[in-house]
Order: structure tokens, then C-alpha cells, then sequence
């Protein structure tokens, strides 16, 4: 029962961070349930087609190259920016760039380390 109750609340707590996109609602929470991963590759999860990589963390910086969906891209860190569809988070490619969390699939970006 005690196992059960721990699972519940933990579900709980992570429901209530951001129910909309699941994401945590500060970078220190984020930080500290992070793995601290020196790299990682994550999958690209678009609808609408390529995706921009830019050279700083906000829609307002050039793009330098573009990604398409279903790509695996290997991310080092990530930092906050301008908000994509309400995401403030953007991981930093292995290269330097940048591309909003928006577009990344799954729970990959989670273990990643602040920049």
C-alpha cells in the first residue's frame, strides 16, 4: 500500500508541473530530477514539417540549418528562450545551435544538464 501511495503521488506531482505539455515549470526543477547526461540523441517530432535550428535560443536569431521530422539530433544542454507554443526550454546541438524543446519527441530532453 505504501509503494502504491508513493507511485500516486509521484504521478500527482508530475501531472501538476505543467499539465498541458507535462514539462516541469522551472529550470530548478528541472536540474534537480536531471541525469546530468554529457550528450544525448533525441528524436525530432514535427506536424509541421522541417523544423528550424538557430543560432541562439529564440525564434528571433537566424536560422542556420533545419531538421526534419523523425531526425535524431544530438543535444548537450539545455537554456530558456522565447516561448514556441508555450515551451520556453531549447536544447543546444552537439554543434552549438539551438532548437525548441516544442519539437522534441518524448521524454528525451529531460536528462539533460542546464547549459
Amino acid at each position: 500500500m505504501l509503494l502504491t501511495l508513493a507511485i500516486v503521488l509521484s504521478s500527482v506531482a508530475f501531472s501538476a508541473a505543467n499539465p498541458a505539455r507535462g514539462r516541469f515549470s522551472s529550470a530548478e526543477e528541472r536540474a534537480a530530477l536531471s541525469t546530468r547526461s554529457a550528450q544525448l540523441t533525441c528524436r525530432i517530432s514535427s506536424g509541421d514539417g522541417a523544423v528550424n535550428v538557430r543560432s541562439c535560443p529564440s525564434t528571433s536569431c537566424s536560422v542556420v540549418t533545419t531538421v526534419d521530422n523523425g531526425d535524431n539530433v544530438i543535444f548537450t544542454c539545455y537554456t530558456t528562450g522565447t516561448s514556441v507554443f508555450g515551451d520556453i526550454f531549447w536544447d543546444r546541438t552537439g554543434n552549438g545551435h539551438y532548437i525548441s524543446e516544442y519539437y522534441i519527441g518524448g521524454d528525451c530532453p529531460y536528462s539533460l544538464p542546464p547549459c
